[in-house]
């Protein structure tokens, strides 16, 4: 008979700092032993990765609203995963059977939130925070499995916590919903397609279809055909 011990940790609070690293793993694991000598008296187990989320911040000042809202506009269902409802300032698309969660929100509002459910004195300055969005893909056990069952990927932190990983399963999987490219004020759009070498008849094609977007999103434009 085995007895299984769940840790649940979060990388700030163990390393005691803002933004992770890949260079901070070895730390990470350091603190982690060390924790299990003073409760169990032993650092020698077996761990196994149950969980593990990737995350960008990204400062964009202001545009906070503007970015959320465009977010907003991109398709409901990707890769499995659809959006069941749409939040004032954030965004949460998953998968049916929970395998990977993609959460972009506004940081700030998030934390604010968390402070005053809480109800506790504040361990961050949720300051820091204010115009930044952060991109976050949760990567649930059962994902972790799936990954072990099909790609022979070992549920251990090392397989996990490197670069190769990360893009993976974090920028390679949000390069298909976010796409490359800038985005453009409709007006500055049709700008482009005006002074293009499109005919005139795909010119009032494509003028319709970004309006239609920008009232509606894509994913009603779609459903709409």
């Amino acid at each position: 008979m085995s007895n299984v011990l769940f840790i649940k940790t979060n990388t700030h609070y163990i390393l005691n700092k803002k933004h992770i690293l890949l260079s901070d793993k070895e730390i990470y694991k350091e603190k982690i032993n060390k924790i299990l000598v003073e409760i169990i008296g032993d650092s020698s187990l077996q761990l196994e990765l149950n969980r593990i989320d990737f995350y960008v911040d990204i400062y964009v000042g202001n545009l906070v609203k503007i970015y959320i809202d465009l977010l907003k506009k991109h398709k409901d269902s990707y890769k499995y995963m659809k959006r069941k409802k749409i939040y004032k300032t954030s965004s949460y698309i998953k998968t049916k059977v929970g395998q990977t969660k993609m959460n972009m929100y506004d940081k700030y509002t998030c934390v604010q939130d968390k402070l005053i459910k809480q109800a506790i004195k504040p361990k961050i300055d949720s300051k820091e925070y204010l115009g930044t969005i952060r991109l976050e893909i949760q990567n649930t056990k059962e994902k972790i499995k799936n990954l072990y069952v099909k790609d022979g990927v070992e549920k251990i932190l090392d397989n996990y916590w490197n670069k190769d990983m990360m893009n993976l399963l974090f920028f390679d999987f949000l390069e298909g919903y976010l796409y490359h490219g800038d985005y453009y004020k409709l007006k500055e759009a049709k700008k482009i397609i005006k002074s293009s070498d499109y005919s005139q008849n795909w010119k009032i094609k494509l003028s319709d279809f970004l309006f239609k977007i920008s009232i509606y999103g894509i994913n009603e434009i779609f459903e709409r055909k």
